[in-house]
């Protein structure tokens, strides 16, 4: 199914903390043993590299609020 629970990503540029390896799977690369980083942290990881506010909220035509990152992101210390 895609391991859905342990994913990988490749960040190099852009003044991220490189030539690291963040946590650890177990032995068949499907389940994170060490350091879960979830998608929302993942986000506002990226949008702290490129310098854009991720706690801002854009709207809609209509003004429906919309999230850069949702509530509680937080940047994975380890990259910025």
């Amino acid at each position: 199914d895609h391991y859905p629970r342990a994913w990988s990503s490749v960040m190099f540029g852009g003044g991220i903390k490189a030539g690291q390896v963040i946590g650890k799977t177990d032995a068949e690369g499907a389940a994170v043993t060490e350091r879960p980083i979830n998608a929302i942290d993942f986000m506002a990881t990226v949008c702290t590299i490129l310098g854009i506010d991720y706690k801002k909220e854009n709207e809609t035509p209509i003004g429906r609020p919309i999230p850069i990152a949702d509530r509680g992101a937080k940047p994975v210390k380890e990259l910025v």
